[in-house]
């Protein structure tokens, strides 16, 4: 495995499923050879049948966009967050403060889904590394699962050297931990380009990644450069050599809430990353309890606090499009979250009584875990934490949202820009 410094090491499950136990099926080969072509285990079999029953056509995929598409927008009267108080010496002392601005905002009752679905196929992952060419993409992902404190751990030891010139195509980082699962790529993201005549640096923000974690939830991500050779493993800290691996997103700071989900499968640690305070586990289980949810936001902070993580939620679905994820958990708990700031921006602005459509799941034939997998959506444990903080940095220090006299959210595409030929192409534009 390619982010591996030792293959020797590979967790056996990883991506060879357990022996059919051919010896014990009394003459039946061609039943087991069949079974074996297909999934090697019947695991696999009942996925692929989920997988297939799940998918719906592209024109049911469409008419379900379309429906949405036709949900009324709700208009918001919000007053902006004042400016920070200067303290002016003055004759008496006093100080002065920028009074408040009030401003309409437009948000739409739903966030539409991508009308056309598009799966990830194991030639996609082969083409990170070949080793995995007729692996089950949802035994892989399951595998992904299995190391997942391992590939954690290993974002989190590693250190990267703050850069002042361009961006190279390969980076020295510094991994001060002995782990065995090494990133394979530096992730540079980039953000929308500097408005036209300015002379400011395009933002980039670097991540270490595990590129197989990526295509293997991506349906849209290029390829990634090629992989370098790893490193001799060696105990305590060490250094190598990575490459870089370019792309653009419409919102570079909530992809460390996204990551964390890729990495995890966690939503309840996906929706406390974006909402103001942890959401209730059984927000979307049980009738009604988005709006009870949204009521007690809307009574608990001030509007200007429910806009900003209004806007990081419409950045994570923008981001969620571009990158092609057809997780239906990730869908479901976006669906929940975003009714969720609705009722608690009604409840902010004095309208509580305002029509907010509720929350219902809604099938669009996305891939989803089995009822009976292991729990992936409990609360972290005080251990865990470490690994959560670090990826949930970015959001920490996000700046409040700034707007505009008139501000709208719009059920735009995320990309709507051809870069230069210079610059990182945005997943979806490939």
């Amino acid at each position: 495995m390619g982010i591996r410094p030792n293959s020797a090491k590979r967790t056996q499950n990883e991506n060879v499923p357990p022996s059919s136990g051919s010896s014990r099926v009394l003459n039946v080969k061609s039943v087991v050879s069949r079974v074996s072509r297909t999934s090697r285990t019947l695991r696999d079999v009942q996925i692929r049948k989920r997988s297939e029953s799940g998918v719906q056509t592209t024109k049911h995929i469409v008419e379900q966009a379309k429906r949405r598409q036709t949900k009324n927008k709700i208009r918001f009267t919000v007053k902006s967050m004042p400016n920070k108080i200067k303290d002016v010496e003055m004759a008496d002392g006093t100080s002065v403060q920028q009074p408040t601005v009030t401003v309409p905002i437009h948000l739409p009752q739903e966030l539409m889904r991508p009308s056309e679905f598009k799966a990830v196929t194991p030639a996609m992952i082969a083409a990170v590394d070949n080793t995995y060419e007729d692996t089950n993409v949802q035994y892989f992902r399951d595998g992904l699962l299995v190391i997942e404190k391992e590939l954690m751990q290993s974002l989190s030891s590693v250190k990267i050297d703050n850069l002042k010139t361009k961006l190279p195509k390969e980076l020295n980082v510094v991994v001060n931990d002995a782990t065995v699962i090494l990133p394979s790529h530096i992730l540079a993201i980039f953000g929308k380009e500097p408005a036209p005549g300015s002379t400011a640096p395009r933002q980039v923000t670097l991540y270490p990644v595990h590129s197989l974690v990526l295509i293997a939830h991506c349906a849209h991500l290029p390829p990634p450069p090629p992989m370098l050779p790893p490193p001799e493993h060696v105990n305590g800290e060490q250094t190598l050599q990575l490459p870089v691996w370019t792309i653009c997103l419409p919102s570079p700071q909530t992809y460390p809430a996204l990551s964390l989900y890729l990495y995890t499968r966690n939503v309840q640690r996906l929706m406390r990353s974006v909402l103001p305070m942890a959401a209730p586990e059984d927000l979307r289980g049980v009738q009604g309890r988005t709006r009870e949810f949204g009521q007690h936001l809307g009574q608990t902070y001030p509007a200007a606090v429910i806009v900003r993580h209004t806007f990081l939620i419409h950045g994570l679905w923008q981001n969620m499009c571009a990158l092609g994820i057809f997780d239906r958990d990730l869908w479901d708990a976006l669906d929940a979250i975003w009714n969720t700031v609705l009722v608690a921006l009604s409840v902010a602005t004095g309208n509580p009584s305002m029509a907010i459509a509720p929350y219902q799941p809604i099938d669009e034939g996305y891939e989803s875990e089995e009822e009976d997998s292991e729990d992936v959506n409990a609360v972290p444990t005080s251990e865990e934490g470490s690994s959560l903080s670090t990826l949930s940095k970015a959001m920490e220090s996000a700046d409040a949202v700034s707007y505009g006299p008139e501000t709208s959210i719009e059920p735009i595409k995320p990309i709507t820009r051809t870069p230069a030929a210079s610059e990182p192409k945005s997943p979806a534009a490939t």
